[in-house]
């Protein structure tokens, strides 16, 4: 199955976690195994060789970002769409959709994580009846930092749990910052929210498990997010173990 499809990738966030190692630096073009860390997503992304528009959704650093980067990777168009103010995660996303005509279903990236994986896999579960959105979940040994998610035997996404320090650290399912959805949930909100500033984790995704809309696709991928210093730091052997690997 070869699909046409953009994709979104979030890199707009201050990254106020990373300051004592950033100096205010967008954290996505932070040197990671000696590149910038969007490096290795649009890597990714390349070598599945299913994309021909990559949107970037920026907005501090975003001159960084366009200087490295420029307008084309690897034979994909790179498309920015800077905030004029920060519009939180769904935000970003409603403010494409709305400025630029993307393809129905389109895929959104975390900036600032790396999980790969086979992307067509989040495909499957639209055949469900129902389904209007699909994220990549991997199973890590401590969700402290990221809280977890309820799934049933069906892959349909019950719950979010809340993250918490003061947790018992347990292996446990999170969702891992990749997204398969259907642009008409994020206009349907639209209609009816009298913000363009909302986070797409708070309120789309947790509504639409509610309303048993949303299913997950759960890998053995590892995974990495590097937006606190000591996971950036992590970072640096995670993704040289990953390219040697590749």
């Amino acid at each position: 199955m070869n699909i046409q499809r953009d994709v979104i990738i979030l890199c707009g966030g201050l990254g106020t976690r990373l300051n004592s190692i950033s100096f205010g630096k967008q954290k996505c073009i932070l040197q990671v195994d000696g590149k910038p860390f969007l490096t290795h997503i649009l890597d990714w992304l390349a070598d599945q060789n299913l994309f021909k528009r990559v949107f970037l959704a920026t907005g501090h650093g975003s001159s960084e970002i366009i200087d490295i980067f420029e307008y084309s990777y690897k034979g994909i168009t790179l498309i920015y769409c800077k905030e004029d103010e920060p519009l939180g995660t769904g935000g970003a996303v409603l403010n494409l959709v709305n400025k630029y005509p993307l393809t129905q279903k389109f895929y959104l990236v975390n900036g600032d994580t790396f999980s790969p994986f086979q992307i067509q896999l989040l495909e499957q579960p639209f055949k469900n009846k129902g389904c209007s959105a699909v994220l990549h979940s991997v199973v890590v040994e401590d969700a402290r930092r990221y809280g977890s998610l309820e799934i049933s035997t069906l892959g349909k996404i019950q719950k979010f749990k809340e993250k918490s320090v003061q947790a018992t650290q347990t292996i446990t399912t999170i969702n891992a910052g990749t997204y398969l959805f259907d642009q008409s949930i994020f206009k349907e909100y639209c209609e009816i929210k009298s913000t363009s500033k909302f986070s797409l984790e708070s309120n789309i995704l947790s509504q639409l498990a509610a309303d048993d809309k949303l299913y997950t696709v759960t890998t053995n991928s590892e995974f990495i997010d590097i937006g606190i210093p000591e996971d950036y730091e992590r970072s640096h052997g995670f993704i040289s173990n990953y390219l040697q690997k590749s």
